[in-house]
């Protein structure tokens, strides 16, 4: 027998056959007769906090990532929309504006409906890994 492994019985015909599966440090369970991956432990990401560089009047559209402390979490793009949903970019007028936040999970991670605060919105929230958070601008 060896730490960290699990042995299973099963039947082959009339006879039992032992099996046994190894489980790495990072919770992968393997089996000894191929190596393969048979299950990965995964963590949940119950809450998204990022931090967005906030639309300022006659300032300009910011282009930068958000960032975030999130454990599990990749910001993978951003664009800004009015509040008629067209893409905007350069200098910022006075009026409501939406930062698109396309976000995804590292391995070992996965998303569990969370809740997500934007720094500086008015709200925030997400659909199909895509982080909508509201700024107003007078």
């Amino acid at each position: 027998m060896y730490k960290r492994q699990v042995y299973f019985t099963t039947k082959d015909g009339d006879k039992d056959k032992v099996e046994a599966v190894f489980i790495d440090v990072n919770g992968n369970l393997y089996t000894d007769k191929n190596g393969d991956i048979l299950y990965t432990a995964v963590t949940d990401i119950d809450s998204i906090a990022l931090n967005v560089t906030a639309p300022v009047k006659d300032g300009e559209f910011s282009e930068a990532l958000p960032t975030t402390t999130s454990a599990g979490v990749s910001v993978v793009s951003i664009k800004w929309v009015d509040s008629e949903g067209k893409e905007v970019s350069g200098k910022v007028a006075a009026g409501t504006y939406t930062a698109k936040i396309t976000v995804k999970t590292k391995d070992g991670f996965k998303f569990n409906s969370p809740i997500v605060t934007v720094a500086g919105s008015t709200s925030a929230t997400m659909t199909d890994n895509v982080i909508s958070a509201t700024f107003t601008v007078a």
